[in-house]
């Protein structure tokens, strides 16, 4: 079992409404898709989803340096003067 990706599976996941009756099986006739909480899923079964390239560029786009240009300036200069080990 991983994750959902996309959020529901496909068009015709039932949807969780607030008037349901407690124990509603939401299994998705269409794709197979359970809805469950963290703690239903067996503990066998729950694997953290692999991390992809396509992970890595969705971060980047909102991702900014905490370093500034003068900052790693700064540091260019002094490994120069001292080394990396700054001895």
């Amino acid at each position: 079992m991983v994750p959902c990706i996309k959020y529901p599976n496909c068009s015709k996941c039932p949807p969780k409404l607030s008037r349901d009756k407690k124990g509603k099986d939401y299994t998705c006739k269409a794709c197979g898709a359970k809805r469950m909480t963290l703690w239903e899923v067996p503990t066998e079964k729950l694997k953290a989803p692999d991390v992809t390239v396509q992970d890595f560029k969705n971060v980047l786009k909102h991702a900014f340096s905490s370093v500034s240009p003068e900052e790693l300036e700064q540091y260019t200069e002094w490994t120069k003067q001292f080394g990396q080990e700054g001895a």
